[in-house]
């Protein structure tokens, strides 16, 4: 998985479960809806990990998108 995808599994199920966290807050779904409904265990794990891959929080994301 890792010579074909170039990332680990557990790294590419983590984008995954990112990109549809980040796509539902697009949608104006509330965080810990988002978190929830992507696979994380509480919204404070969400953050952890949206912090790291994006570098800012998914509550200043959302608020950069209702602007």
């Amino acid at each position: 998985f890792t010579r074909a995808k170039g990332i680990s599994p557990h790294a590419f199920l983590l984008d995954c479960r990112l990109r549809q966290a980040k796509s539902m807050i697009d949608m104006g779904e509330p965080l810990a809806m988002a978190s929830a409904a992507a696979g994380f265990v509480d919204q404070s794990h969400l953050t952890r990990h949206f912090v790291r891959a994006y570098g800012f929080t998914p509550g200043h994301y959302q608020a950069i998108r209702a602007a």
